[in-house]
């Protein structure tokens, strides 16, 4: 099962424009069924196109009749509005929407049939969604007989689909650990996975007492899990050991570092001497790792994590003193939910913090999950 999450990103536009992000601590519980119903002989780009511009409406997926999977919105921390008006336990904060490129009169090809199968049962297992909980969107419209899709399939064919749904194994970590979460783990497991070793440039006091917990307390304030914050400084920097991330330089992540070099000092560049190499780096550098350091590096996150003009007003401010400093693509905002979209090549903006990043929010990942099981 390929899922085409680049070529049309609904969080191209800001939040409100036609979807939003699902309340905290909401997790979906349900999967709706829908059909586009457009004209017959309309084309899957059209449709695609259609849904990724409205301002009222939108879906998570789209499955074509060839087997081809879109996805709009990334089904975890964004609310796509497609059911309108349902019961309780339906609502567009509750469920996950599919819609199918079908049109009335048509007939479901095999090739869509099976993707819509596997995808679902997909996101059963990424959710804990039980197969009770897939239904279609006629069934949960109000009031009512509103809807009739998803159409082609009478409900004695639905459920008897719906029977044989059985989860698969769910995506990798690197697709489905958010940015935004609460610490999936604690201070002390992350000493466990971090300690300092001898010859390490920071001692035990600086990074317990100093580092780990100025990332717990800003990370949390602003919704990020600081265990990713922590886990991605960690490996930009060989664990702290690095030119950049030593002092005087306390770059925590290789913010503005590009390997660009010069034998003197550049005049308007920002830059570090490294005696090791004797040559002009190109980088930022940072007085402090709590005050100033911390601070840029959660703040760009957040600017990958959200969408222009959404977050609380401390999420805002985080972001805007960080990108005060150095710039930020207006379409990278919001384009890494999830790990994996930290690398370039699955950023949906085709912008990452890693570049290809093939493998970035896999190793990022393992790193978390290896600190979670301390």
């Amino acid at each position: 099962m390929n899922i085409d999450r680049t070529s049309y990103p609904q969080t191209i536009y800001p939040v409100g424009h036609g979807y939003d992000l699902r309340p905290k601590n909401v997790v979906p519980i349900g999967i709706i069924i829908h059909t586009t119903n457009g004209n017959s002989g309309s084309t899957l780009a059209g449709e695609a196109r259609y849904l990724q511009n409205s301002s009222g409406v939108s879906t998570h997926y789209l499955v074509g009749k060839g087997g081809e999977i879109i996805e709009f919105l990334a089904p975890g921390p964004y609310r796509a509005w497609h059911a309108g008006q349902t019961p309780a336990k339906w609502t567009n904060a509750d469920t996950i929407g599919i819609e199918n490129h079908f049109a009335l009169g048509e007939v479901w090809t095999p090739a869509q049939r099976t993707a819509l199968t596997e995808l679902v049962q997909q996101l059963m297992a990424d959710f804990a969604i039980p197969a009770s909980q897939v239904t279609t969107h006629r069934a949960v419209a109000l009031p009512p007989g509103r809807k009739i899709d998803p159409s082609g399939w009478t409900d004695s064919e639905f459920n008897q689909w719906r029977a044989a749904l059985v989860p698969v194994n769910g995506l990798s970590p690197a697709w489905r650990l958010t940015l935004l979460s609460a610490p999936r783990a604690t201070q002390a497991q992350v000493w466990a996975q971090f300690a300092n070793r001898p010859g390490d440039p920071y001692n035990e006091r600086d990074l317990r007492e100093v580092i780990f917990p100025a990332y717990f307390a800003q990370a949390t304030a602003v919704g990020l899990d600081p265990i990713i914050a922590i886990c991605q400084s960690a490996h930009e920097t060989g664990r702290w050991t690095s030119f950049w991330s030593q002092r005087p330089q306390r770059n925590p992540a290789g913010i503005a570092v590009t390997g660009q070099w010069w034998d003197a000092q550049p005049a308007n560049e920002p830059a570090a001497y490294n005696p090791n190499r004797g040559r002009w780096e190109r980088g930022v550098s940072f007085a402090s790792w709590a005050d100033e350091a911390i601070p840029q590096h959660l703040g760009r996150l957040l600017a990958f994590a959200l969408p222009q003009g959404a977050g609380t007003a401390a999420q805002r401010a985080l972001i805007d003193r960080a990108l005060s400093l150095r710039p930020f693509p207006a379409q990278a905002r919001g384009s890494a939910v999830v790990l994996a979209a930290l690398g370039r090549v699955h950023n949906p903006s085709g912008i990452g913090w890693a570049s290809p990043g093939a493998d970035y929010g896999d190793r990022l990942a393992a790193l978390v999950t290896a600190t979670i099981a301390r």
